[in-house]
């Protein structure tokens, strides 16, 4: 459930409560500082964080998570 529906603090904070979004490299419900330390660590390769399917994490996916941005450092 999305951080803006949920009525329940405690509940939004546990694992698997909030759906992916786009850009969100780490599945937990948000786009936030955490997705993008994981872009710059995994830049050029092949494997992570590569949203358009590309081969490579990018400008391309570092465009998608920024359109993705939830203002959460």
């Amino acid at each position: 459930m999305p951080r803006a529906q949920c009525g329940d603090r405690d509940a939004c904070n546990l694992p698997g409560a909030n759906a992916a979004a786009p850009g969100d490299g780490n599945l937990d419900g948000v786009v936030d500082a955490e997705v993008i330390v994981g872009i710059f660590n995994w830049w050029r390769s092949p494997l992570m964080d590569d949203f358009n399917n590309d081969g490579r994490t990018d400008g391309d996916g570092l465009g998608e998570v920024l359109n993705g941005w939830t203002g959460r450092p």
